[in-house]
């Protein structure tokens, strides 16, 4: 069995997530113009994935549709001869992981030359198919994502620092401050100069009691290496929208020990799960199983936790809601933004630590 490739995807900070090799029965295309056609169709061709195409020797009426990926990884894609590409997890999988990608590197690459031609080889796609699954996932273009975080961080320069304007253009990509000024003033609705001066508009709610009712969810358990995760999750979330599921956010249980872990080889055990409320009744490869609800103070972050954020927040729990930390319920977090679309910086979290009121003092 031979495989020929034209081309691999660049090294990958952690595997594609739900991707995985499998031999599709399918009729051989011998017509190259209609397989790359049909290739294009799973937007990984043309400057994404190599052309890997063959037929199993023991028989060839077997196409293997396999792409290879550095490091070993396998995508999977079942195309049937003339038809239409059919979603299936794995894809959903892979293109959230192709957006996924680029997000990330927009949000810490801002002081650099960005250009679409080097964001497309990020997600391993053309200029083209990159614009049009990243409209579609996001809702506007990766260029425009940058030039949002750009004038948001030129902002926060312009409150919290003794800066000029010019400066603050140049950094923000800008040749002039007038074309700076008139970005800004599309974005903000004022001047640099007025919105400097202005009042920062509070993100976050205050922490606050809320009450979980006992509900059914969708549940995956994962325990290993924290950058090994993505696979579940992308098992979790991709048979989600296979089975139908228009819009959700994804939970998960916190390690009381190291809640936010920042090793990509720290050992963790979670459960990833999304309620199931308004959802199909059946998702495949998930389990559906019922939790425990009660009371728990609601904590909001943008971004990742500092250290000693959680007892700074339990000591906040004790003073302000007159409550103390339960022992025999989990630790909750629920992405307020979808994290696989969001810039690092943008994301956001909301904690939920079961409490129960404070025993008063005779």
């Amino acid at each position: 069995m031979v495989i020929s490739h034209r081309r691999c995807w660049p090294a990958m900070s952690g595997p594609a997530p739900g991707c995985c090799a499998r031999i599709t029965p399918a009729p051989y295309v011998s017509d190259s113009s209609k397989q790359a056609s049909l290739w294009r169709k799973a937007g990984c061709f043309g400057g994404a994935i190599g052309t890997g195409r063959c037929r199993d020797a023991h028989n060839p009426r077997i196409l293997i549709n396999n792409r290879i990926a550095s490091g070993g990884i396998l995508a999977r894609f079942s195309i049937p001869l003339g038809g239409s590409m059919r979603m299936t997890a794995e894809l959903f999988c892979l293109q959230s992981w192709r957006i996924g990608r680029v997000v990330d590197y927009l949000g810490t690459h801002l002081d650099e030359d960005v250009t679409l031609a080097r964001l497309a080889e990020v997600a391993c796609l053309s200029a083209s198919q990159l614009e049009r699954l990243y409209r579609g996932k996001v809702g506007e273009t990766p260029l425009g994502t940058l030039r949002r975080l750009r004038l948001d961080r030129a902002l926060q320069q312009l409150r919290g620092c003794d800066v000029s304007v010019r400066d603050v253009a140049l950094a923000a990509g800008y040749g002039s401050a007038a074309a700076f000024n008139h970005a800004f003033l599309r974005r903000f609705g004022a001047p640099p100069g007025r919105a400097a001066l202005a009042e920062p508009v509070r993100q976050l709610p205050d922490l606050h009691l809320a009450h979980l009712p006992d509900r059914p969810v969708f549940e995956l358990s994962y325990t290993g290496p924290l950058r090994e995760r993505g696979h579940e999750v992308g098992v979790l979330v991709g048979n989600l929208a296979v089975a139908g599921a228009k819009r959700w956010r994804l939970w998960e249980t916190l390690d009381r020990d190291h809640p936010w872990p920042v090793s990509g080889l720290q050992h963790i055990a979670v459960r990833h799960f999304v309620p199931a409320a308004g959802l199909p009744q059946q998702v495949a490869k998930v389990g559906h199983v019922r939790h425990a609800g009660g009371l728990h103070a609601v904590w909001h972050v943008l971004g990742r936790p500092a250290p000693g954020a959680l007892l700074a927040v339990c000591e906040r729990i004790r003073t302000q809601l007159g409550c103390v930390l339960r022992e025999d319920a989990p630790l909750l977090q629920r992405e307020v933004n979808v994290h696989g679309y969001t810039p690092p910086q943008e994301r956001r979290v909301a904690v939920y630590l079961p409490v129960t009121p404070a025993k008063r003092r005779s």
